[in-house]
Formats: C-alpha cells, sequence, structure tokens
C-alpha cells in the first residue's frame, strides 16, 4: 500500500542567510493522501496562499506600488527566487517495498508544480535523480579540470566562491534507472571576500546547479591573482595527478591574495 505524504513550508527569505526567514505559526503545512494529484494540489493551494499572504505585508512590493497578482509572469518568477525560501515535497511511502526498491521517494515540486528534483530512499543510501538524468548527455557536460560557477538556488555563499571539477560522475548504462549526476569539486573561496585569505573545500554539485565560468569571470579571477592558485592545480587534474595525498594537502592549505602583502 502507497500513501502520499505532503509536506513542506513557505517563508520570506530576507538576504538567503540562515536566521533571516520570517516563520509564522502557518509557515510549515503537512497532510497524507491516497493519491498523488490531491498531495500535489494542497501543496499548491497552500504555497499559493502562504505567498499571498507574504506579498501582501511586503515592503518591497508596497514600494513598488503593484500587488504581486498584476506583476509580469517573469517578474513573479524573479520575486520568488530572490524573497521566498520554499520546499514542496511528496513523500511517496510503499508499506510493501520488496527488497531493492526505494521504502520513499520524496518528490520536490516547483512553486508551479513542475519537478524539481526526486530522492529515492533506500534502507542504507539516498540517491538524488532530477529531470534530465535519464537524457543520453546526462554526466558529459563537464570534464575534469574544467572551471565553473554555480547556478542553482538559492545561490547564498556560492557567488563568493569558483568551483574546479576534479571527479565526474559514474555514468550508468541504464540512465532511466536512479543515479546521482553529481560531480566532486575543489570549492575555491576567494581571498577578497575573506579577509585575503582563500581555502580550498571539497564539494560536490548535480551537473544542473553548474555552468562553466564566463569570460568576465576569469578575467576577475586572474586580476585578483586567484588564477595563478588555480592554473596549476587544473593542470595536474587534467593530466590525471591529483592524488589522494595532493587533494589533502590541498584542503588544508590557506592561500593570501596578492593584494595583503602575501601574508600575515
Amino acid at each position: 500500500m502507497k500513501v502520499y505524504h505532503a509536506h513542506g513550508y513557505a517563508v520570506r527569505d530576507v538576504e538567503r542567510i540562515a536566521g533571516t526567514q520570517e516563520w509564522k505559526e502557518n509557515s510549515r503545512f503537512s497532510a497524507v493522501f491516497s493519491d498523488f494529484a490531491q498531495a500535489k494540489a494542497f501543496l499548491m493551494k497552500k504555497f499559493s496562499e502562504l505567498l499571498h499572504e507574504i506579498c501582501a505585508r511586503d515592503i518591497v512590493l508596497r514600494q513598488n506600488g503593484k500587488p504581486f497578482a498584476e506583476l509580469s509572469e517573469k517578474c513573479q518568477e524573479e520575486y520568488i527566487a530572490d524573497h521566498i525560501d520554499y520546499a514542496l515535497i511528496v513523500s511517496e511511502v510503499d508499506e510493501g517495498a520488496a527488497d531493492g526498491q526505494p521504502l520513499r521517494i520524496d518528490r520536490y515540486l516547483r512553486y508551479d508544480g513542475a519537478d524539481r528534483k526526486r530522492y529515492f530512499v533506500y534502507p542504507e543510501k539516498k540517491i538524488e535523480y532530477r529531470v534530465g538524468n535519464e537524457l543520453p548527455a546526462a554526466g558529459t557536460k563537464f570534464k575534469a579540470g574544467d572551471l565553473v560557477t554555480y547556478c542553482g538556488t538559492p545561490t547564498g555563499y556560492y557567488h563568493e566562491t569558483v568551483l574546479l571539477v576534479y571527479e565526474t560522475p559514474h555514468i550508468p548504462t541504464d540512465r532511466t534507472k536512479p543515479w546521482e549526476n553529481r560531480y566532486r569539486l575543489l570549492h575555491f573561496d576567494l581571498p577578497e571576500y575573506y579577509y585575503d585569505v582563500g581555502h580550498f573545500r571539497d564539494d560536490t554539485l548535480h551537473e544542473n546547479d553548474m555552468r562553466p565560468c564566463t569570460e568576465e569571470f576569469l578575467e576577475a579571477l586572474k586580476e585578483d591573482g586567484a588564477q595563478d592558485l588555480l592554473l596549476p592545480l587544473q593542470a595536474m587534474i587534467r593530466a590525471g595527478k591529483m592524488t589522494k595525498q595532493l587533494l589533502r594537502e590541498t584542503l588544508n592549505k590557506k592561500f593570501y591574495s596578492p593584494k595583503s602583502g602575501g601574508g600575515r
């Protein structure tokens, strides 16, 4: 027997920083259904209600002089992306799941009802699967050594980082089955945002949340001196010489911007 647990939240997100969200008593919602369509309809209704509540008291919109409903579709989408933190989830729970089958499938929806991603939850693991993972080119958009930036939402501190691909996804023979289209990355916090000190962290991102660095961004890295740190690592990764030991040493180092005078 399957049940569909619809749950989520919607809040005004001031600065995309933890602790700045404006939570209310009704910000979270939850209900259980025997049908996916009913569970989805419940989430769409709750999100719409909360969105209009938030907009009615939003000083940004009042200064704009237009109620949310009168904004263009593009402006509505931009407002939600910039000012609304939300999750709309239908958890499909199969109480009679056979061995090897997921115990639960968490379907994350966009505010308009479109699929965002799914998590297949097994007894020992959880696999993220997104729309597009089934396509022949999935998992091949980037290669080891590519410099990329983050393009998902919310952006948070990713505005202050550059990402260097060092491991590409393992692509299964059958892309229609649940698999994780995620890349392993060296996540470099740019020195200019961290008191002239930068450092690498280990990171993973789905292919859909990554895009190539623009020429303007690469030029900014060059001017800041960050490319002097990134290019040798990029060359080693492309040559297949990034060992586990070298990776550990890289993750433990601090790097000083030339603007800081070479250290402190």
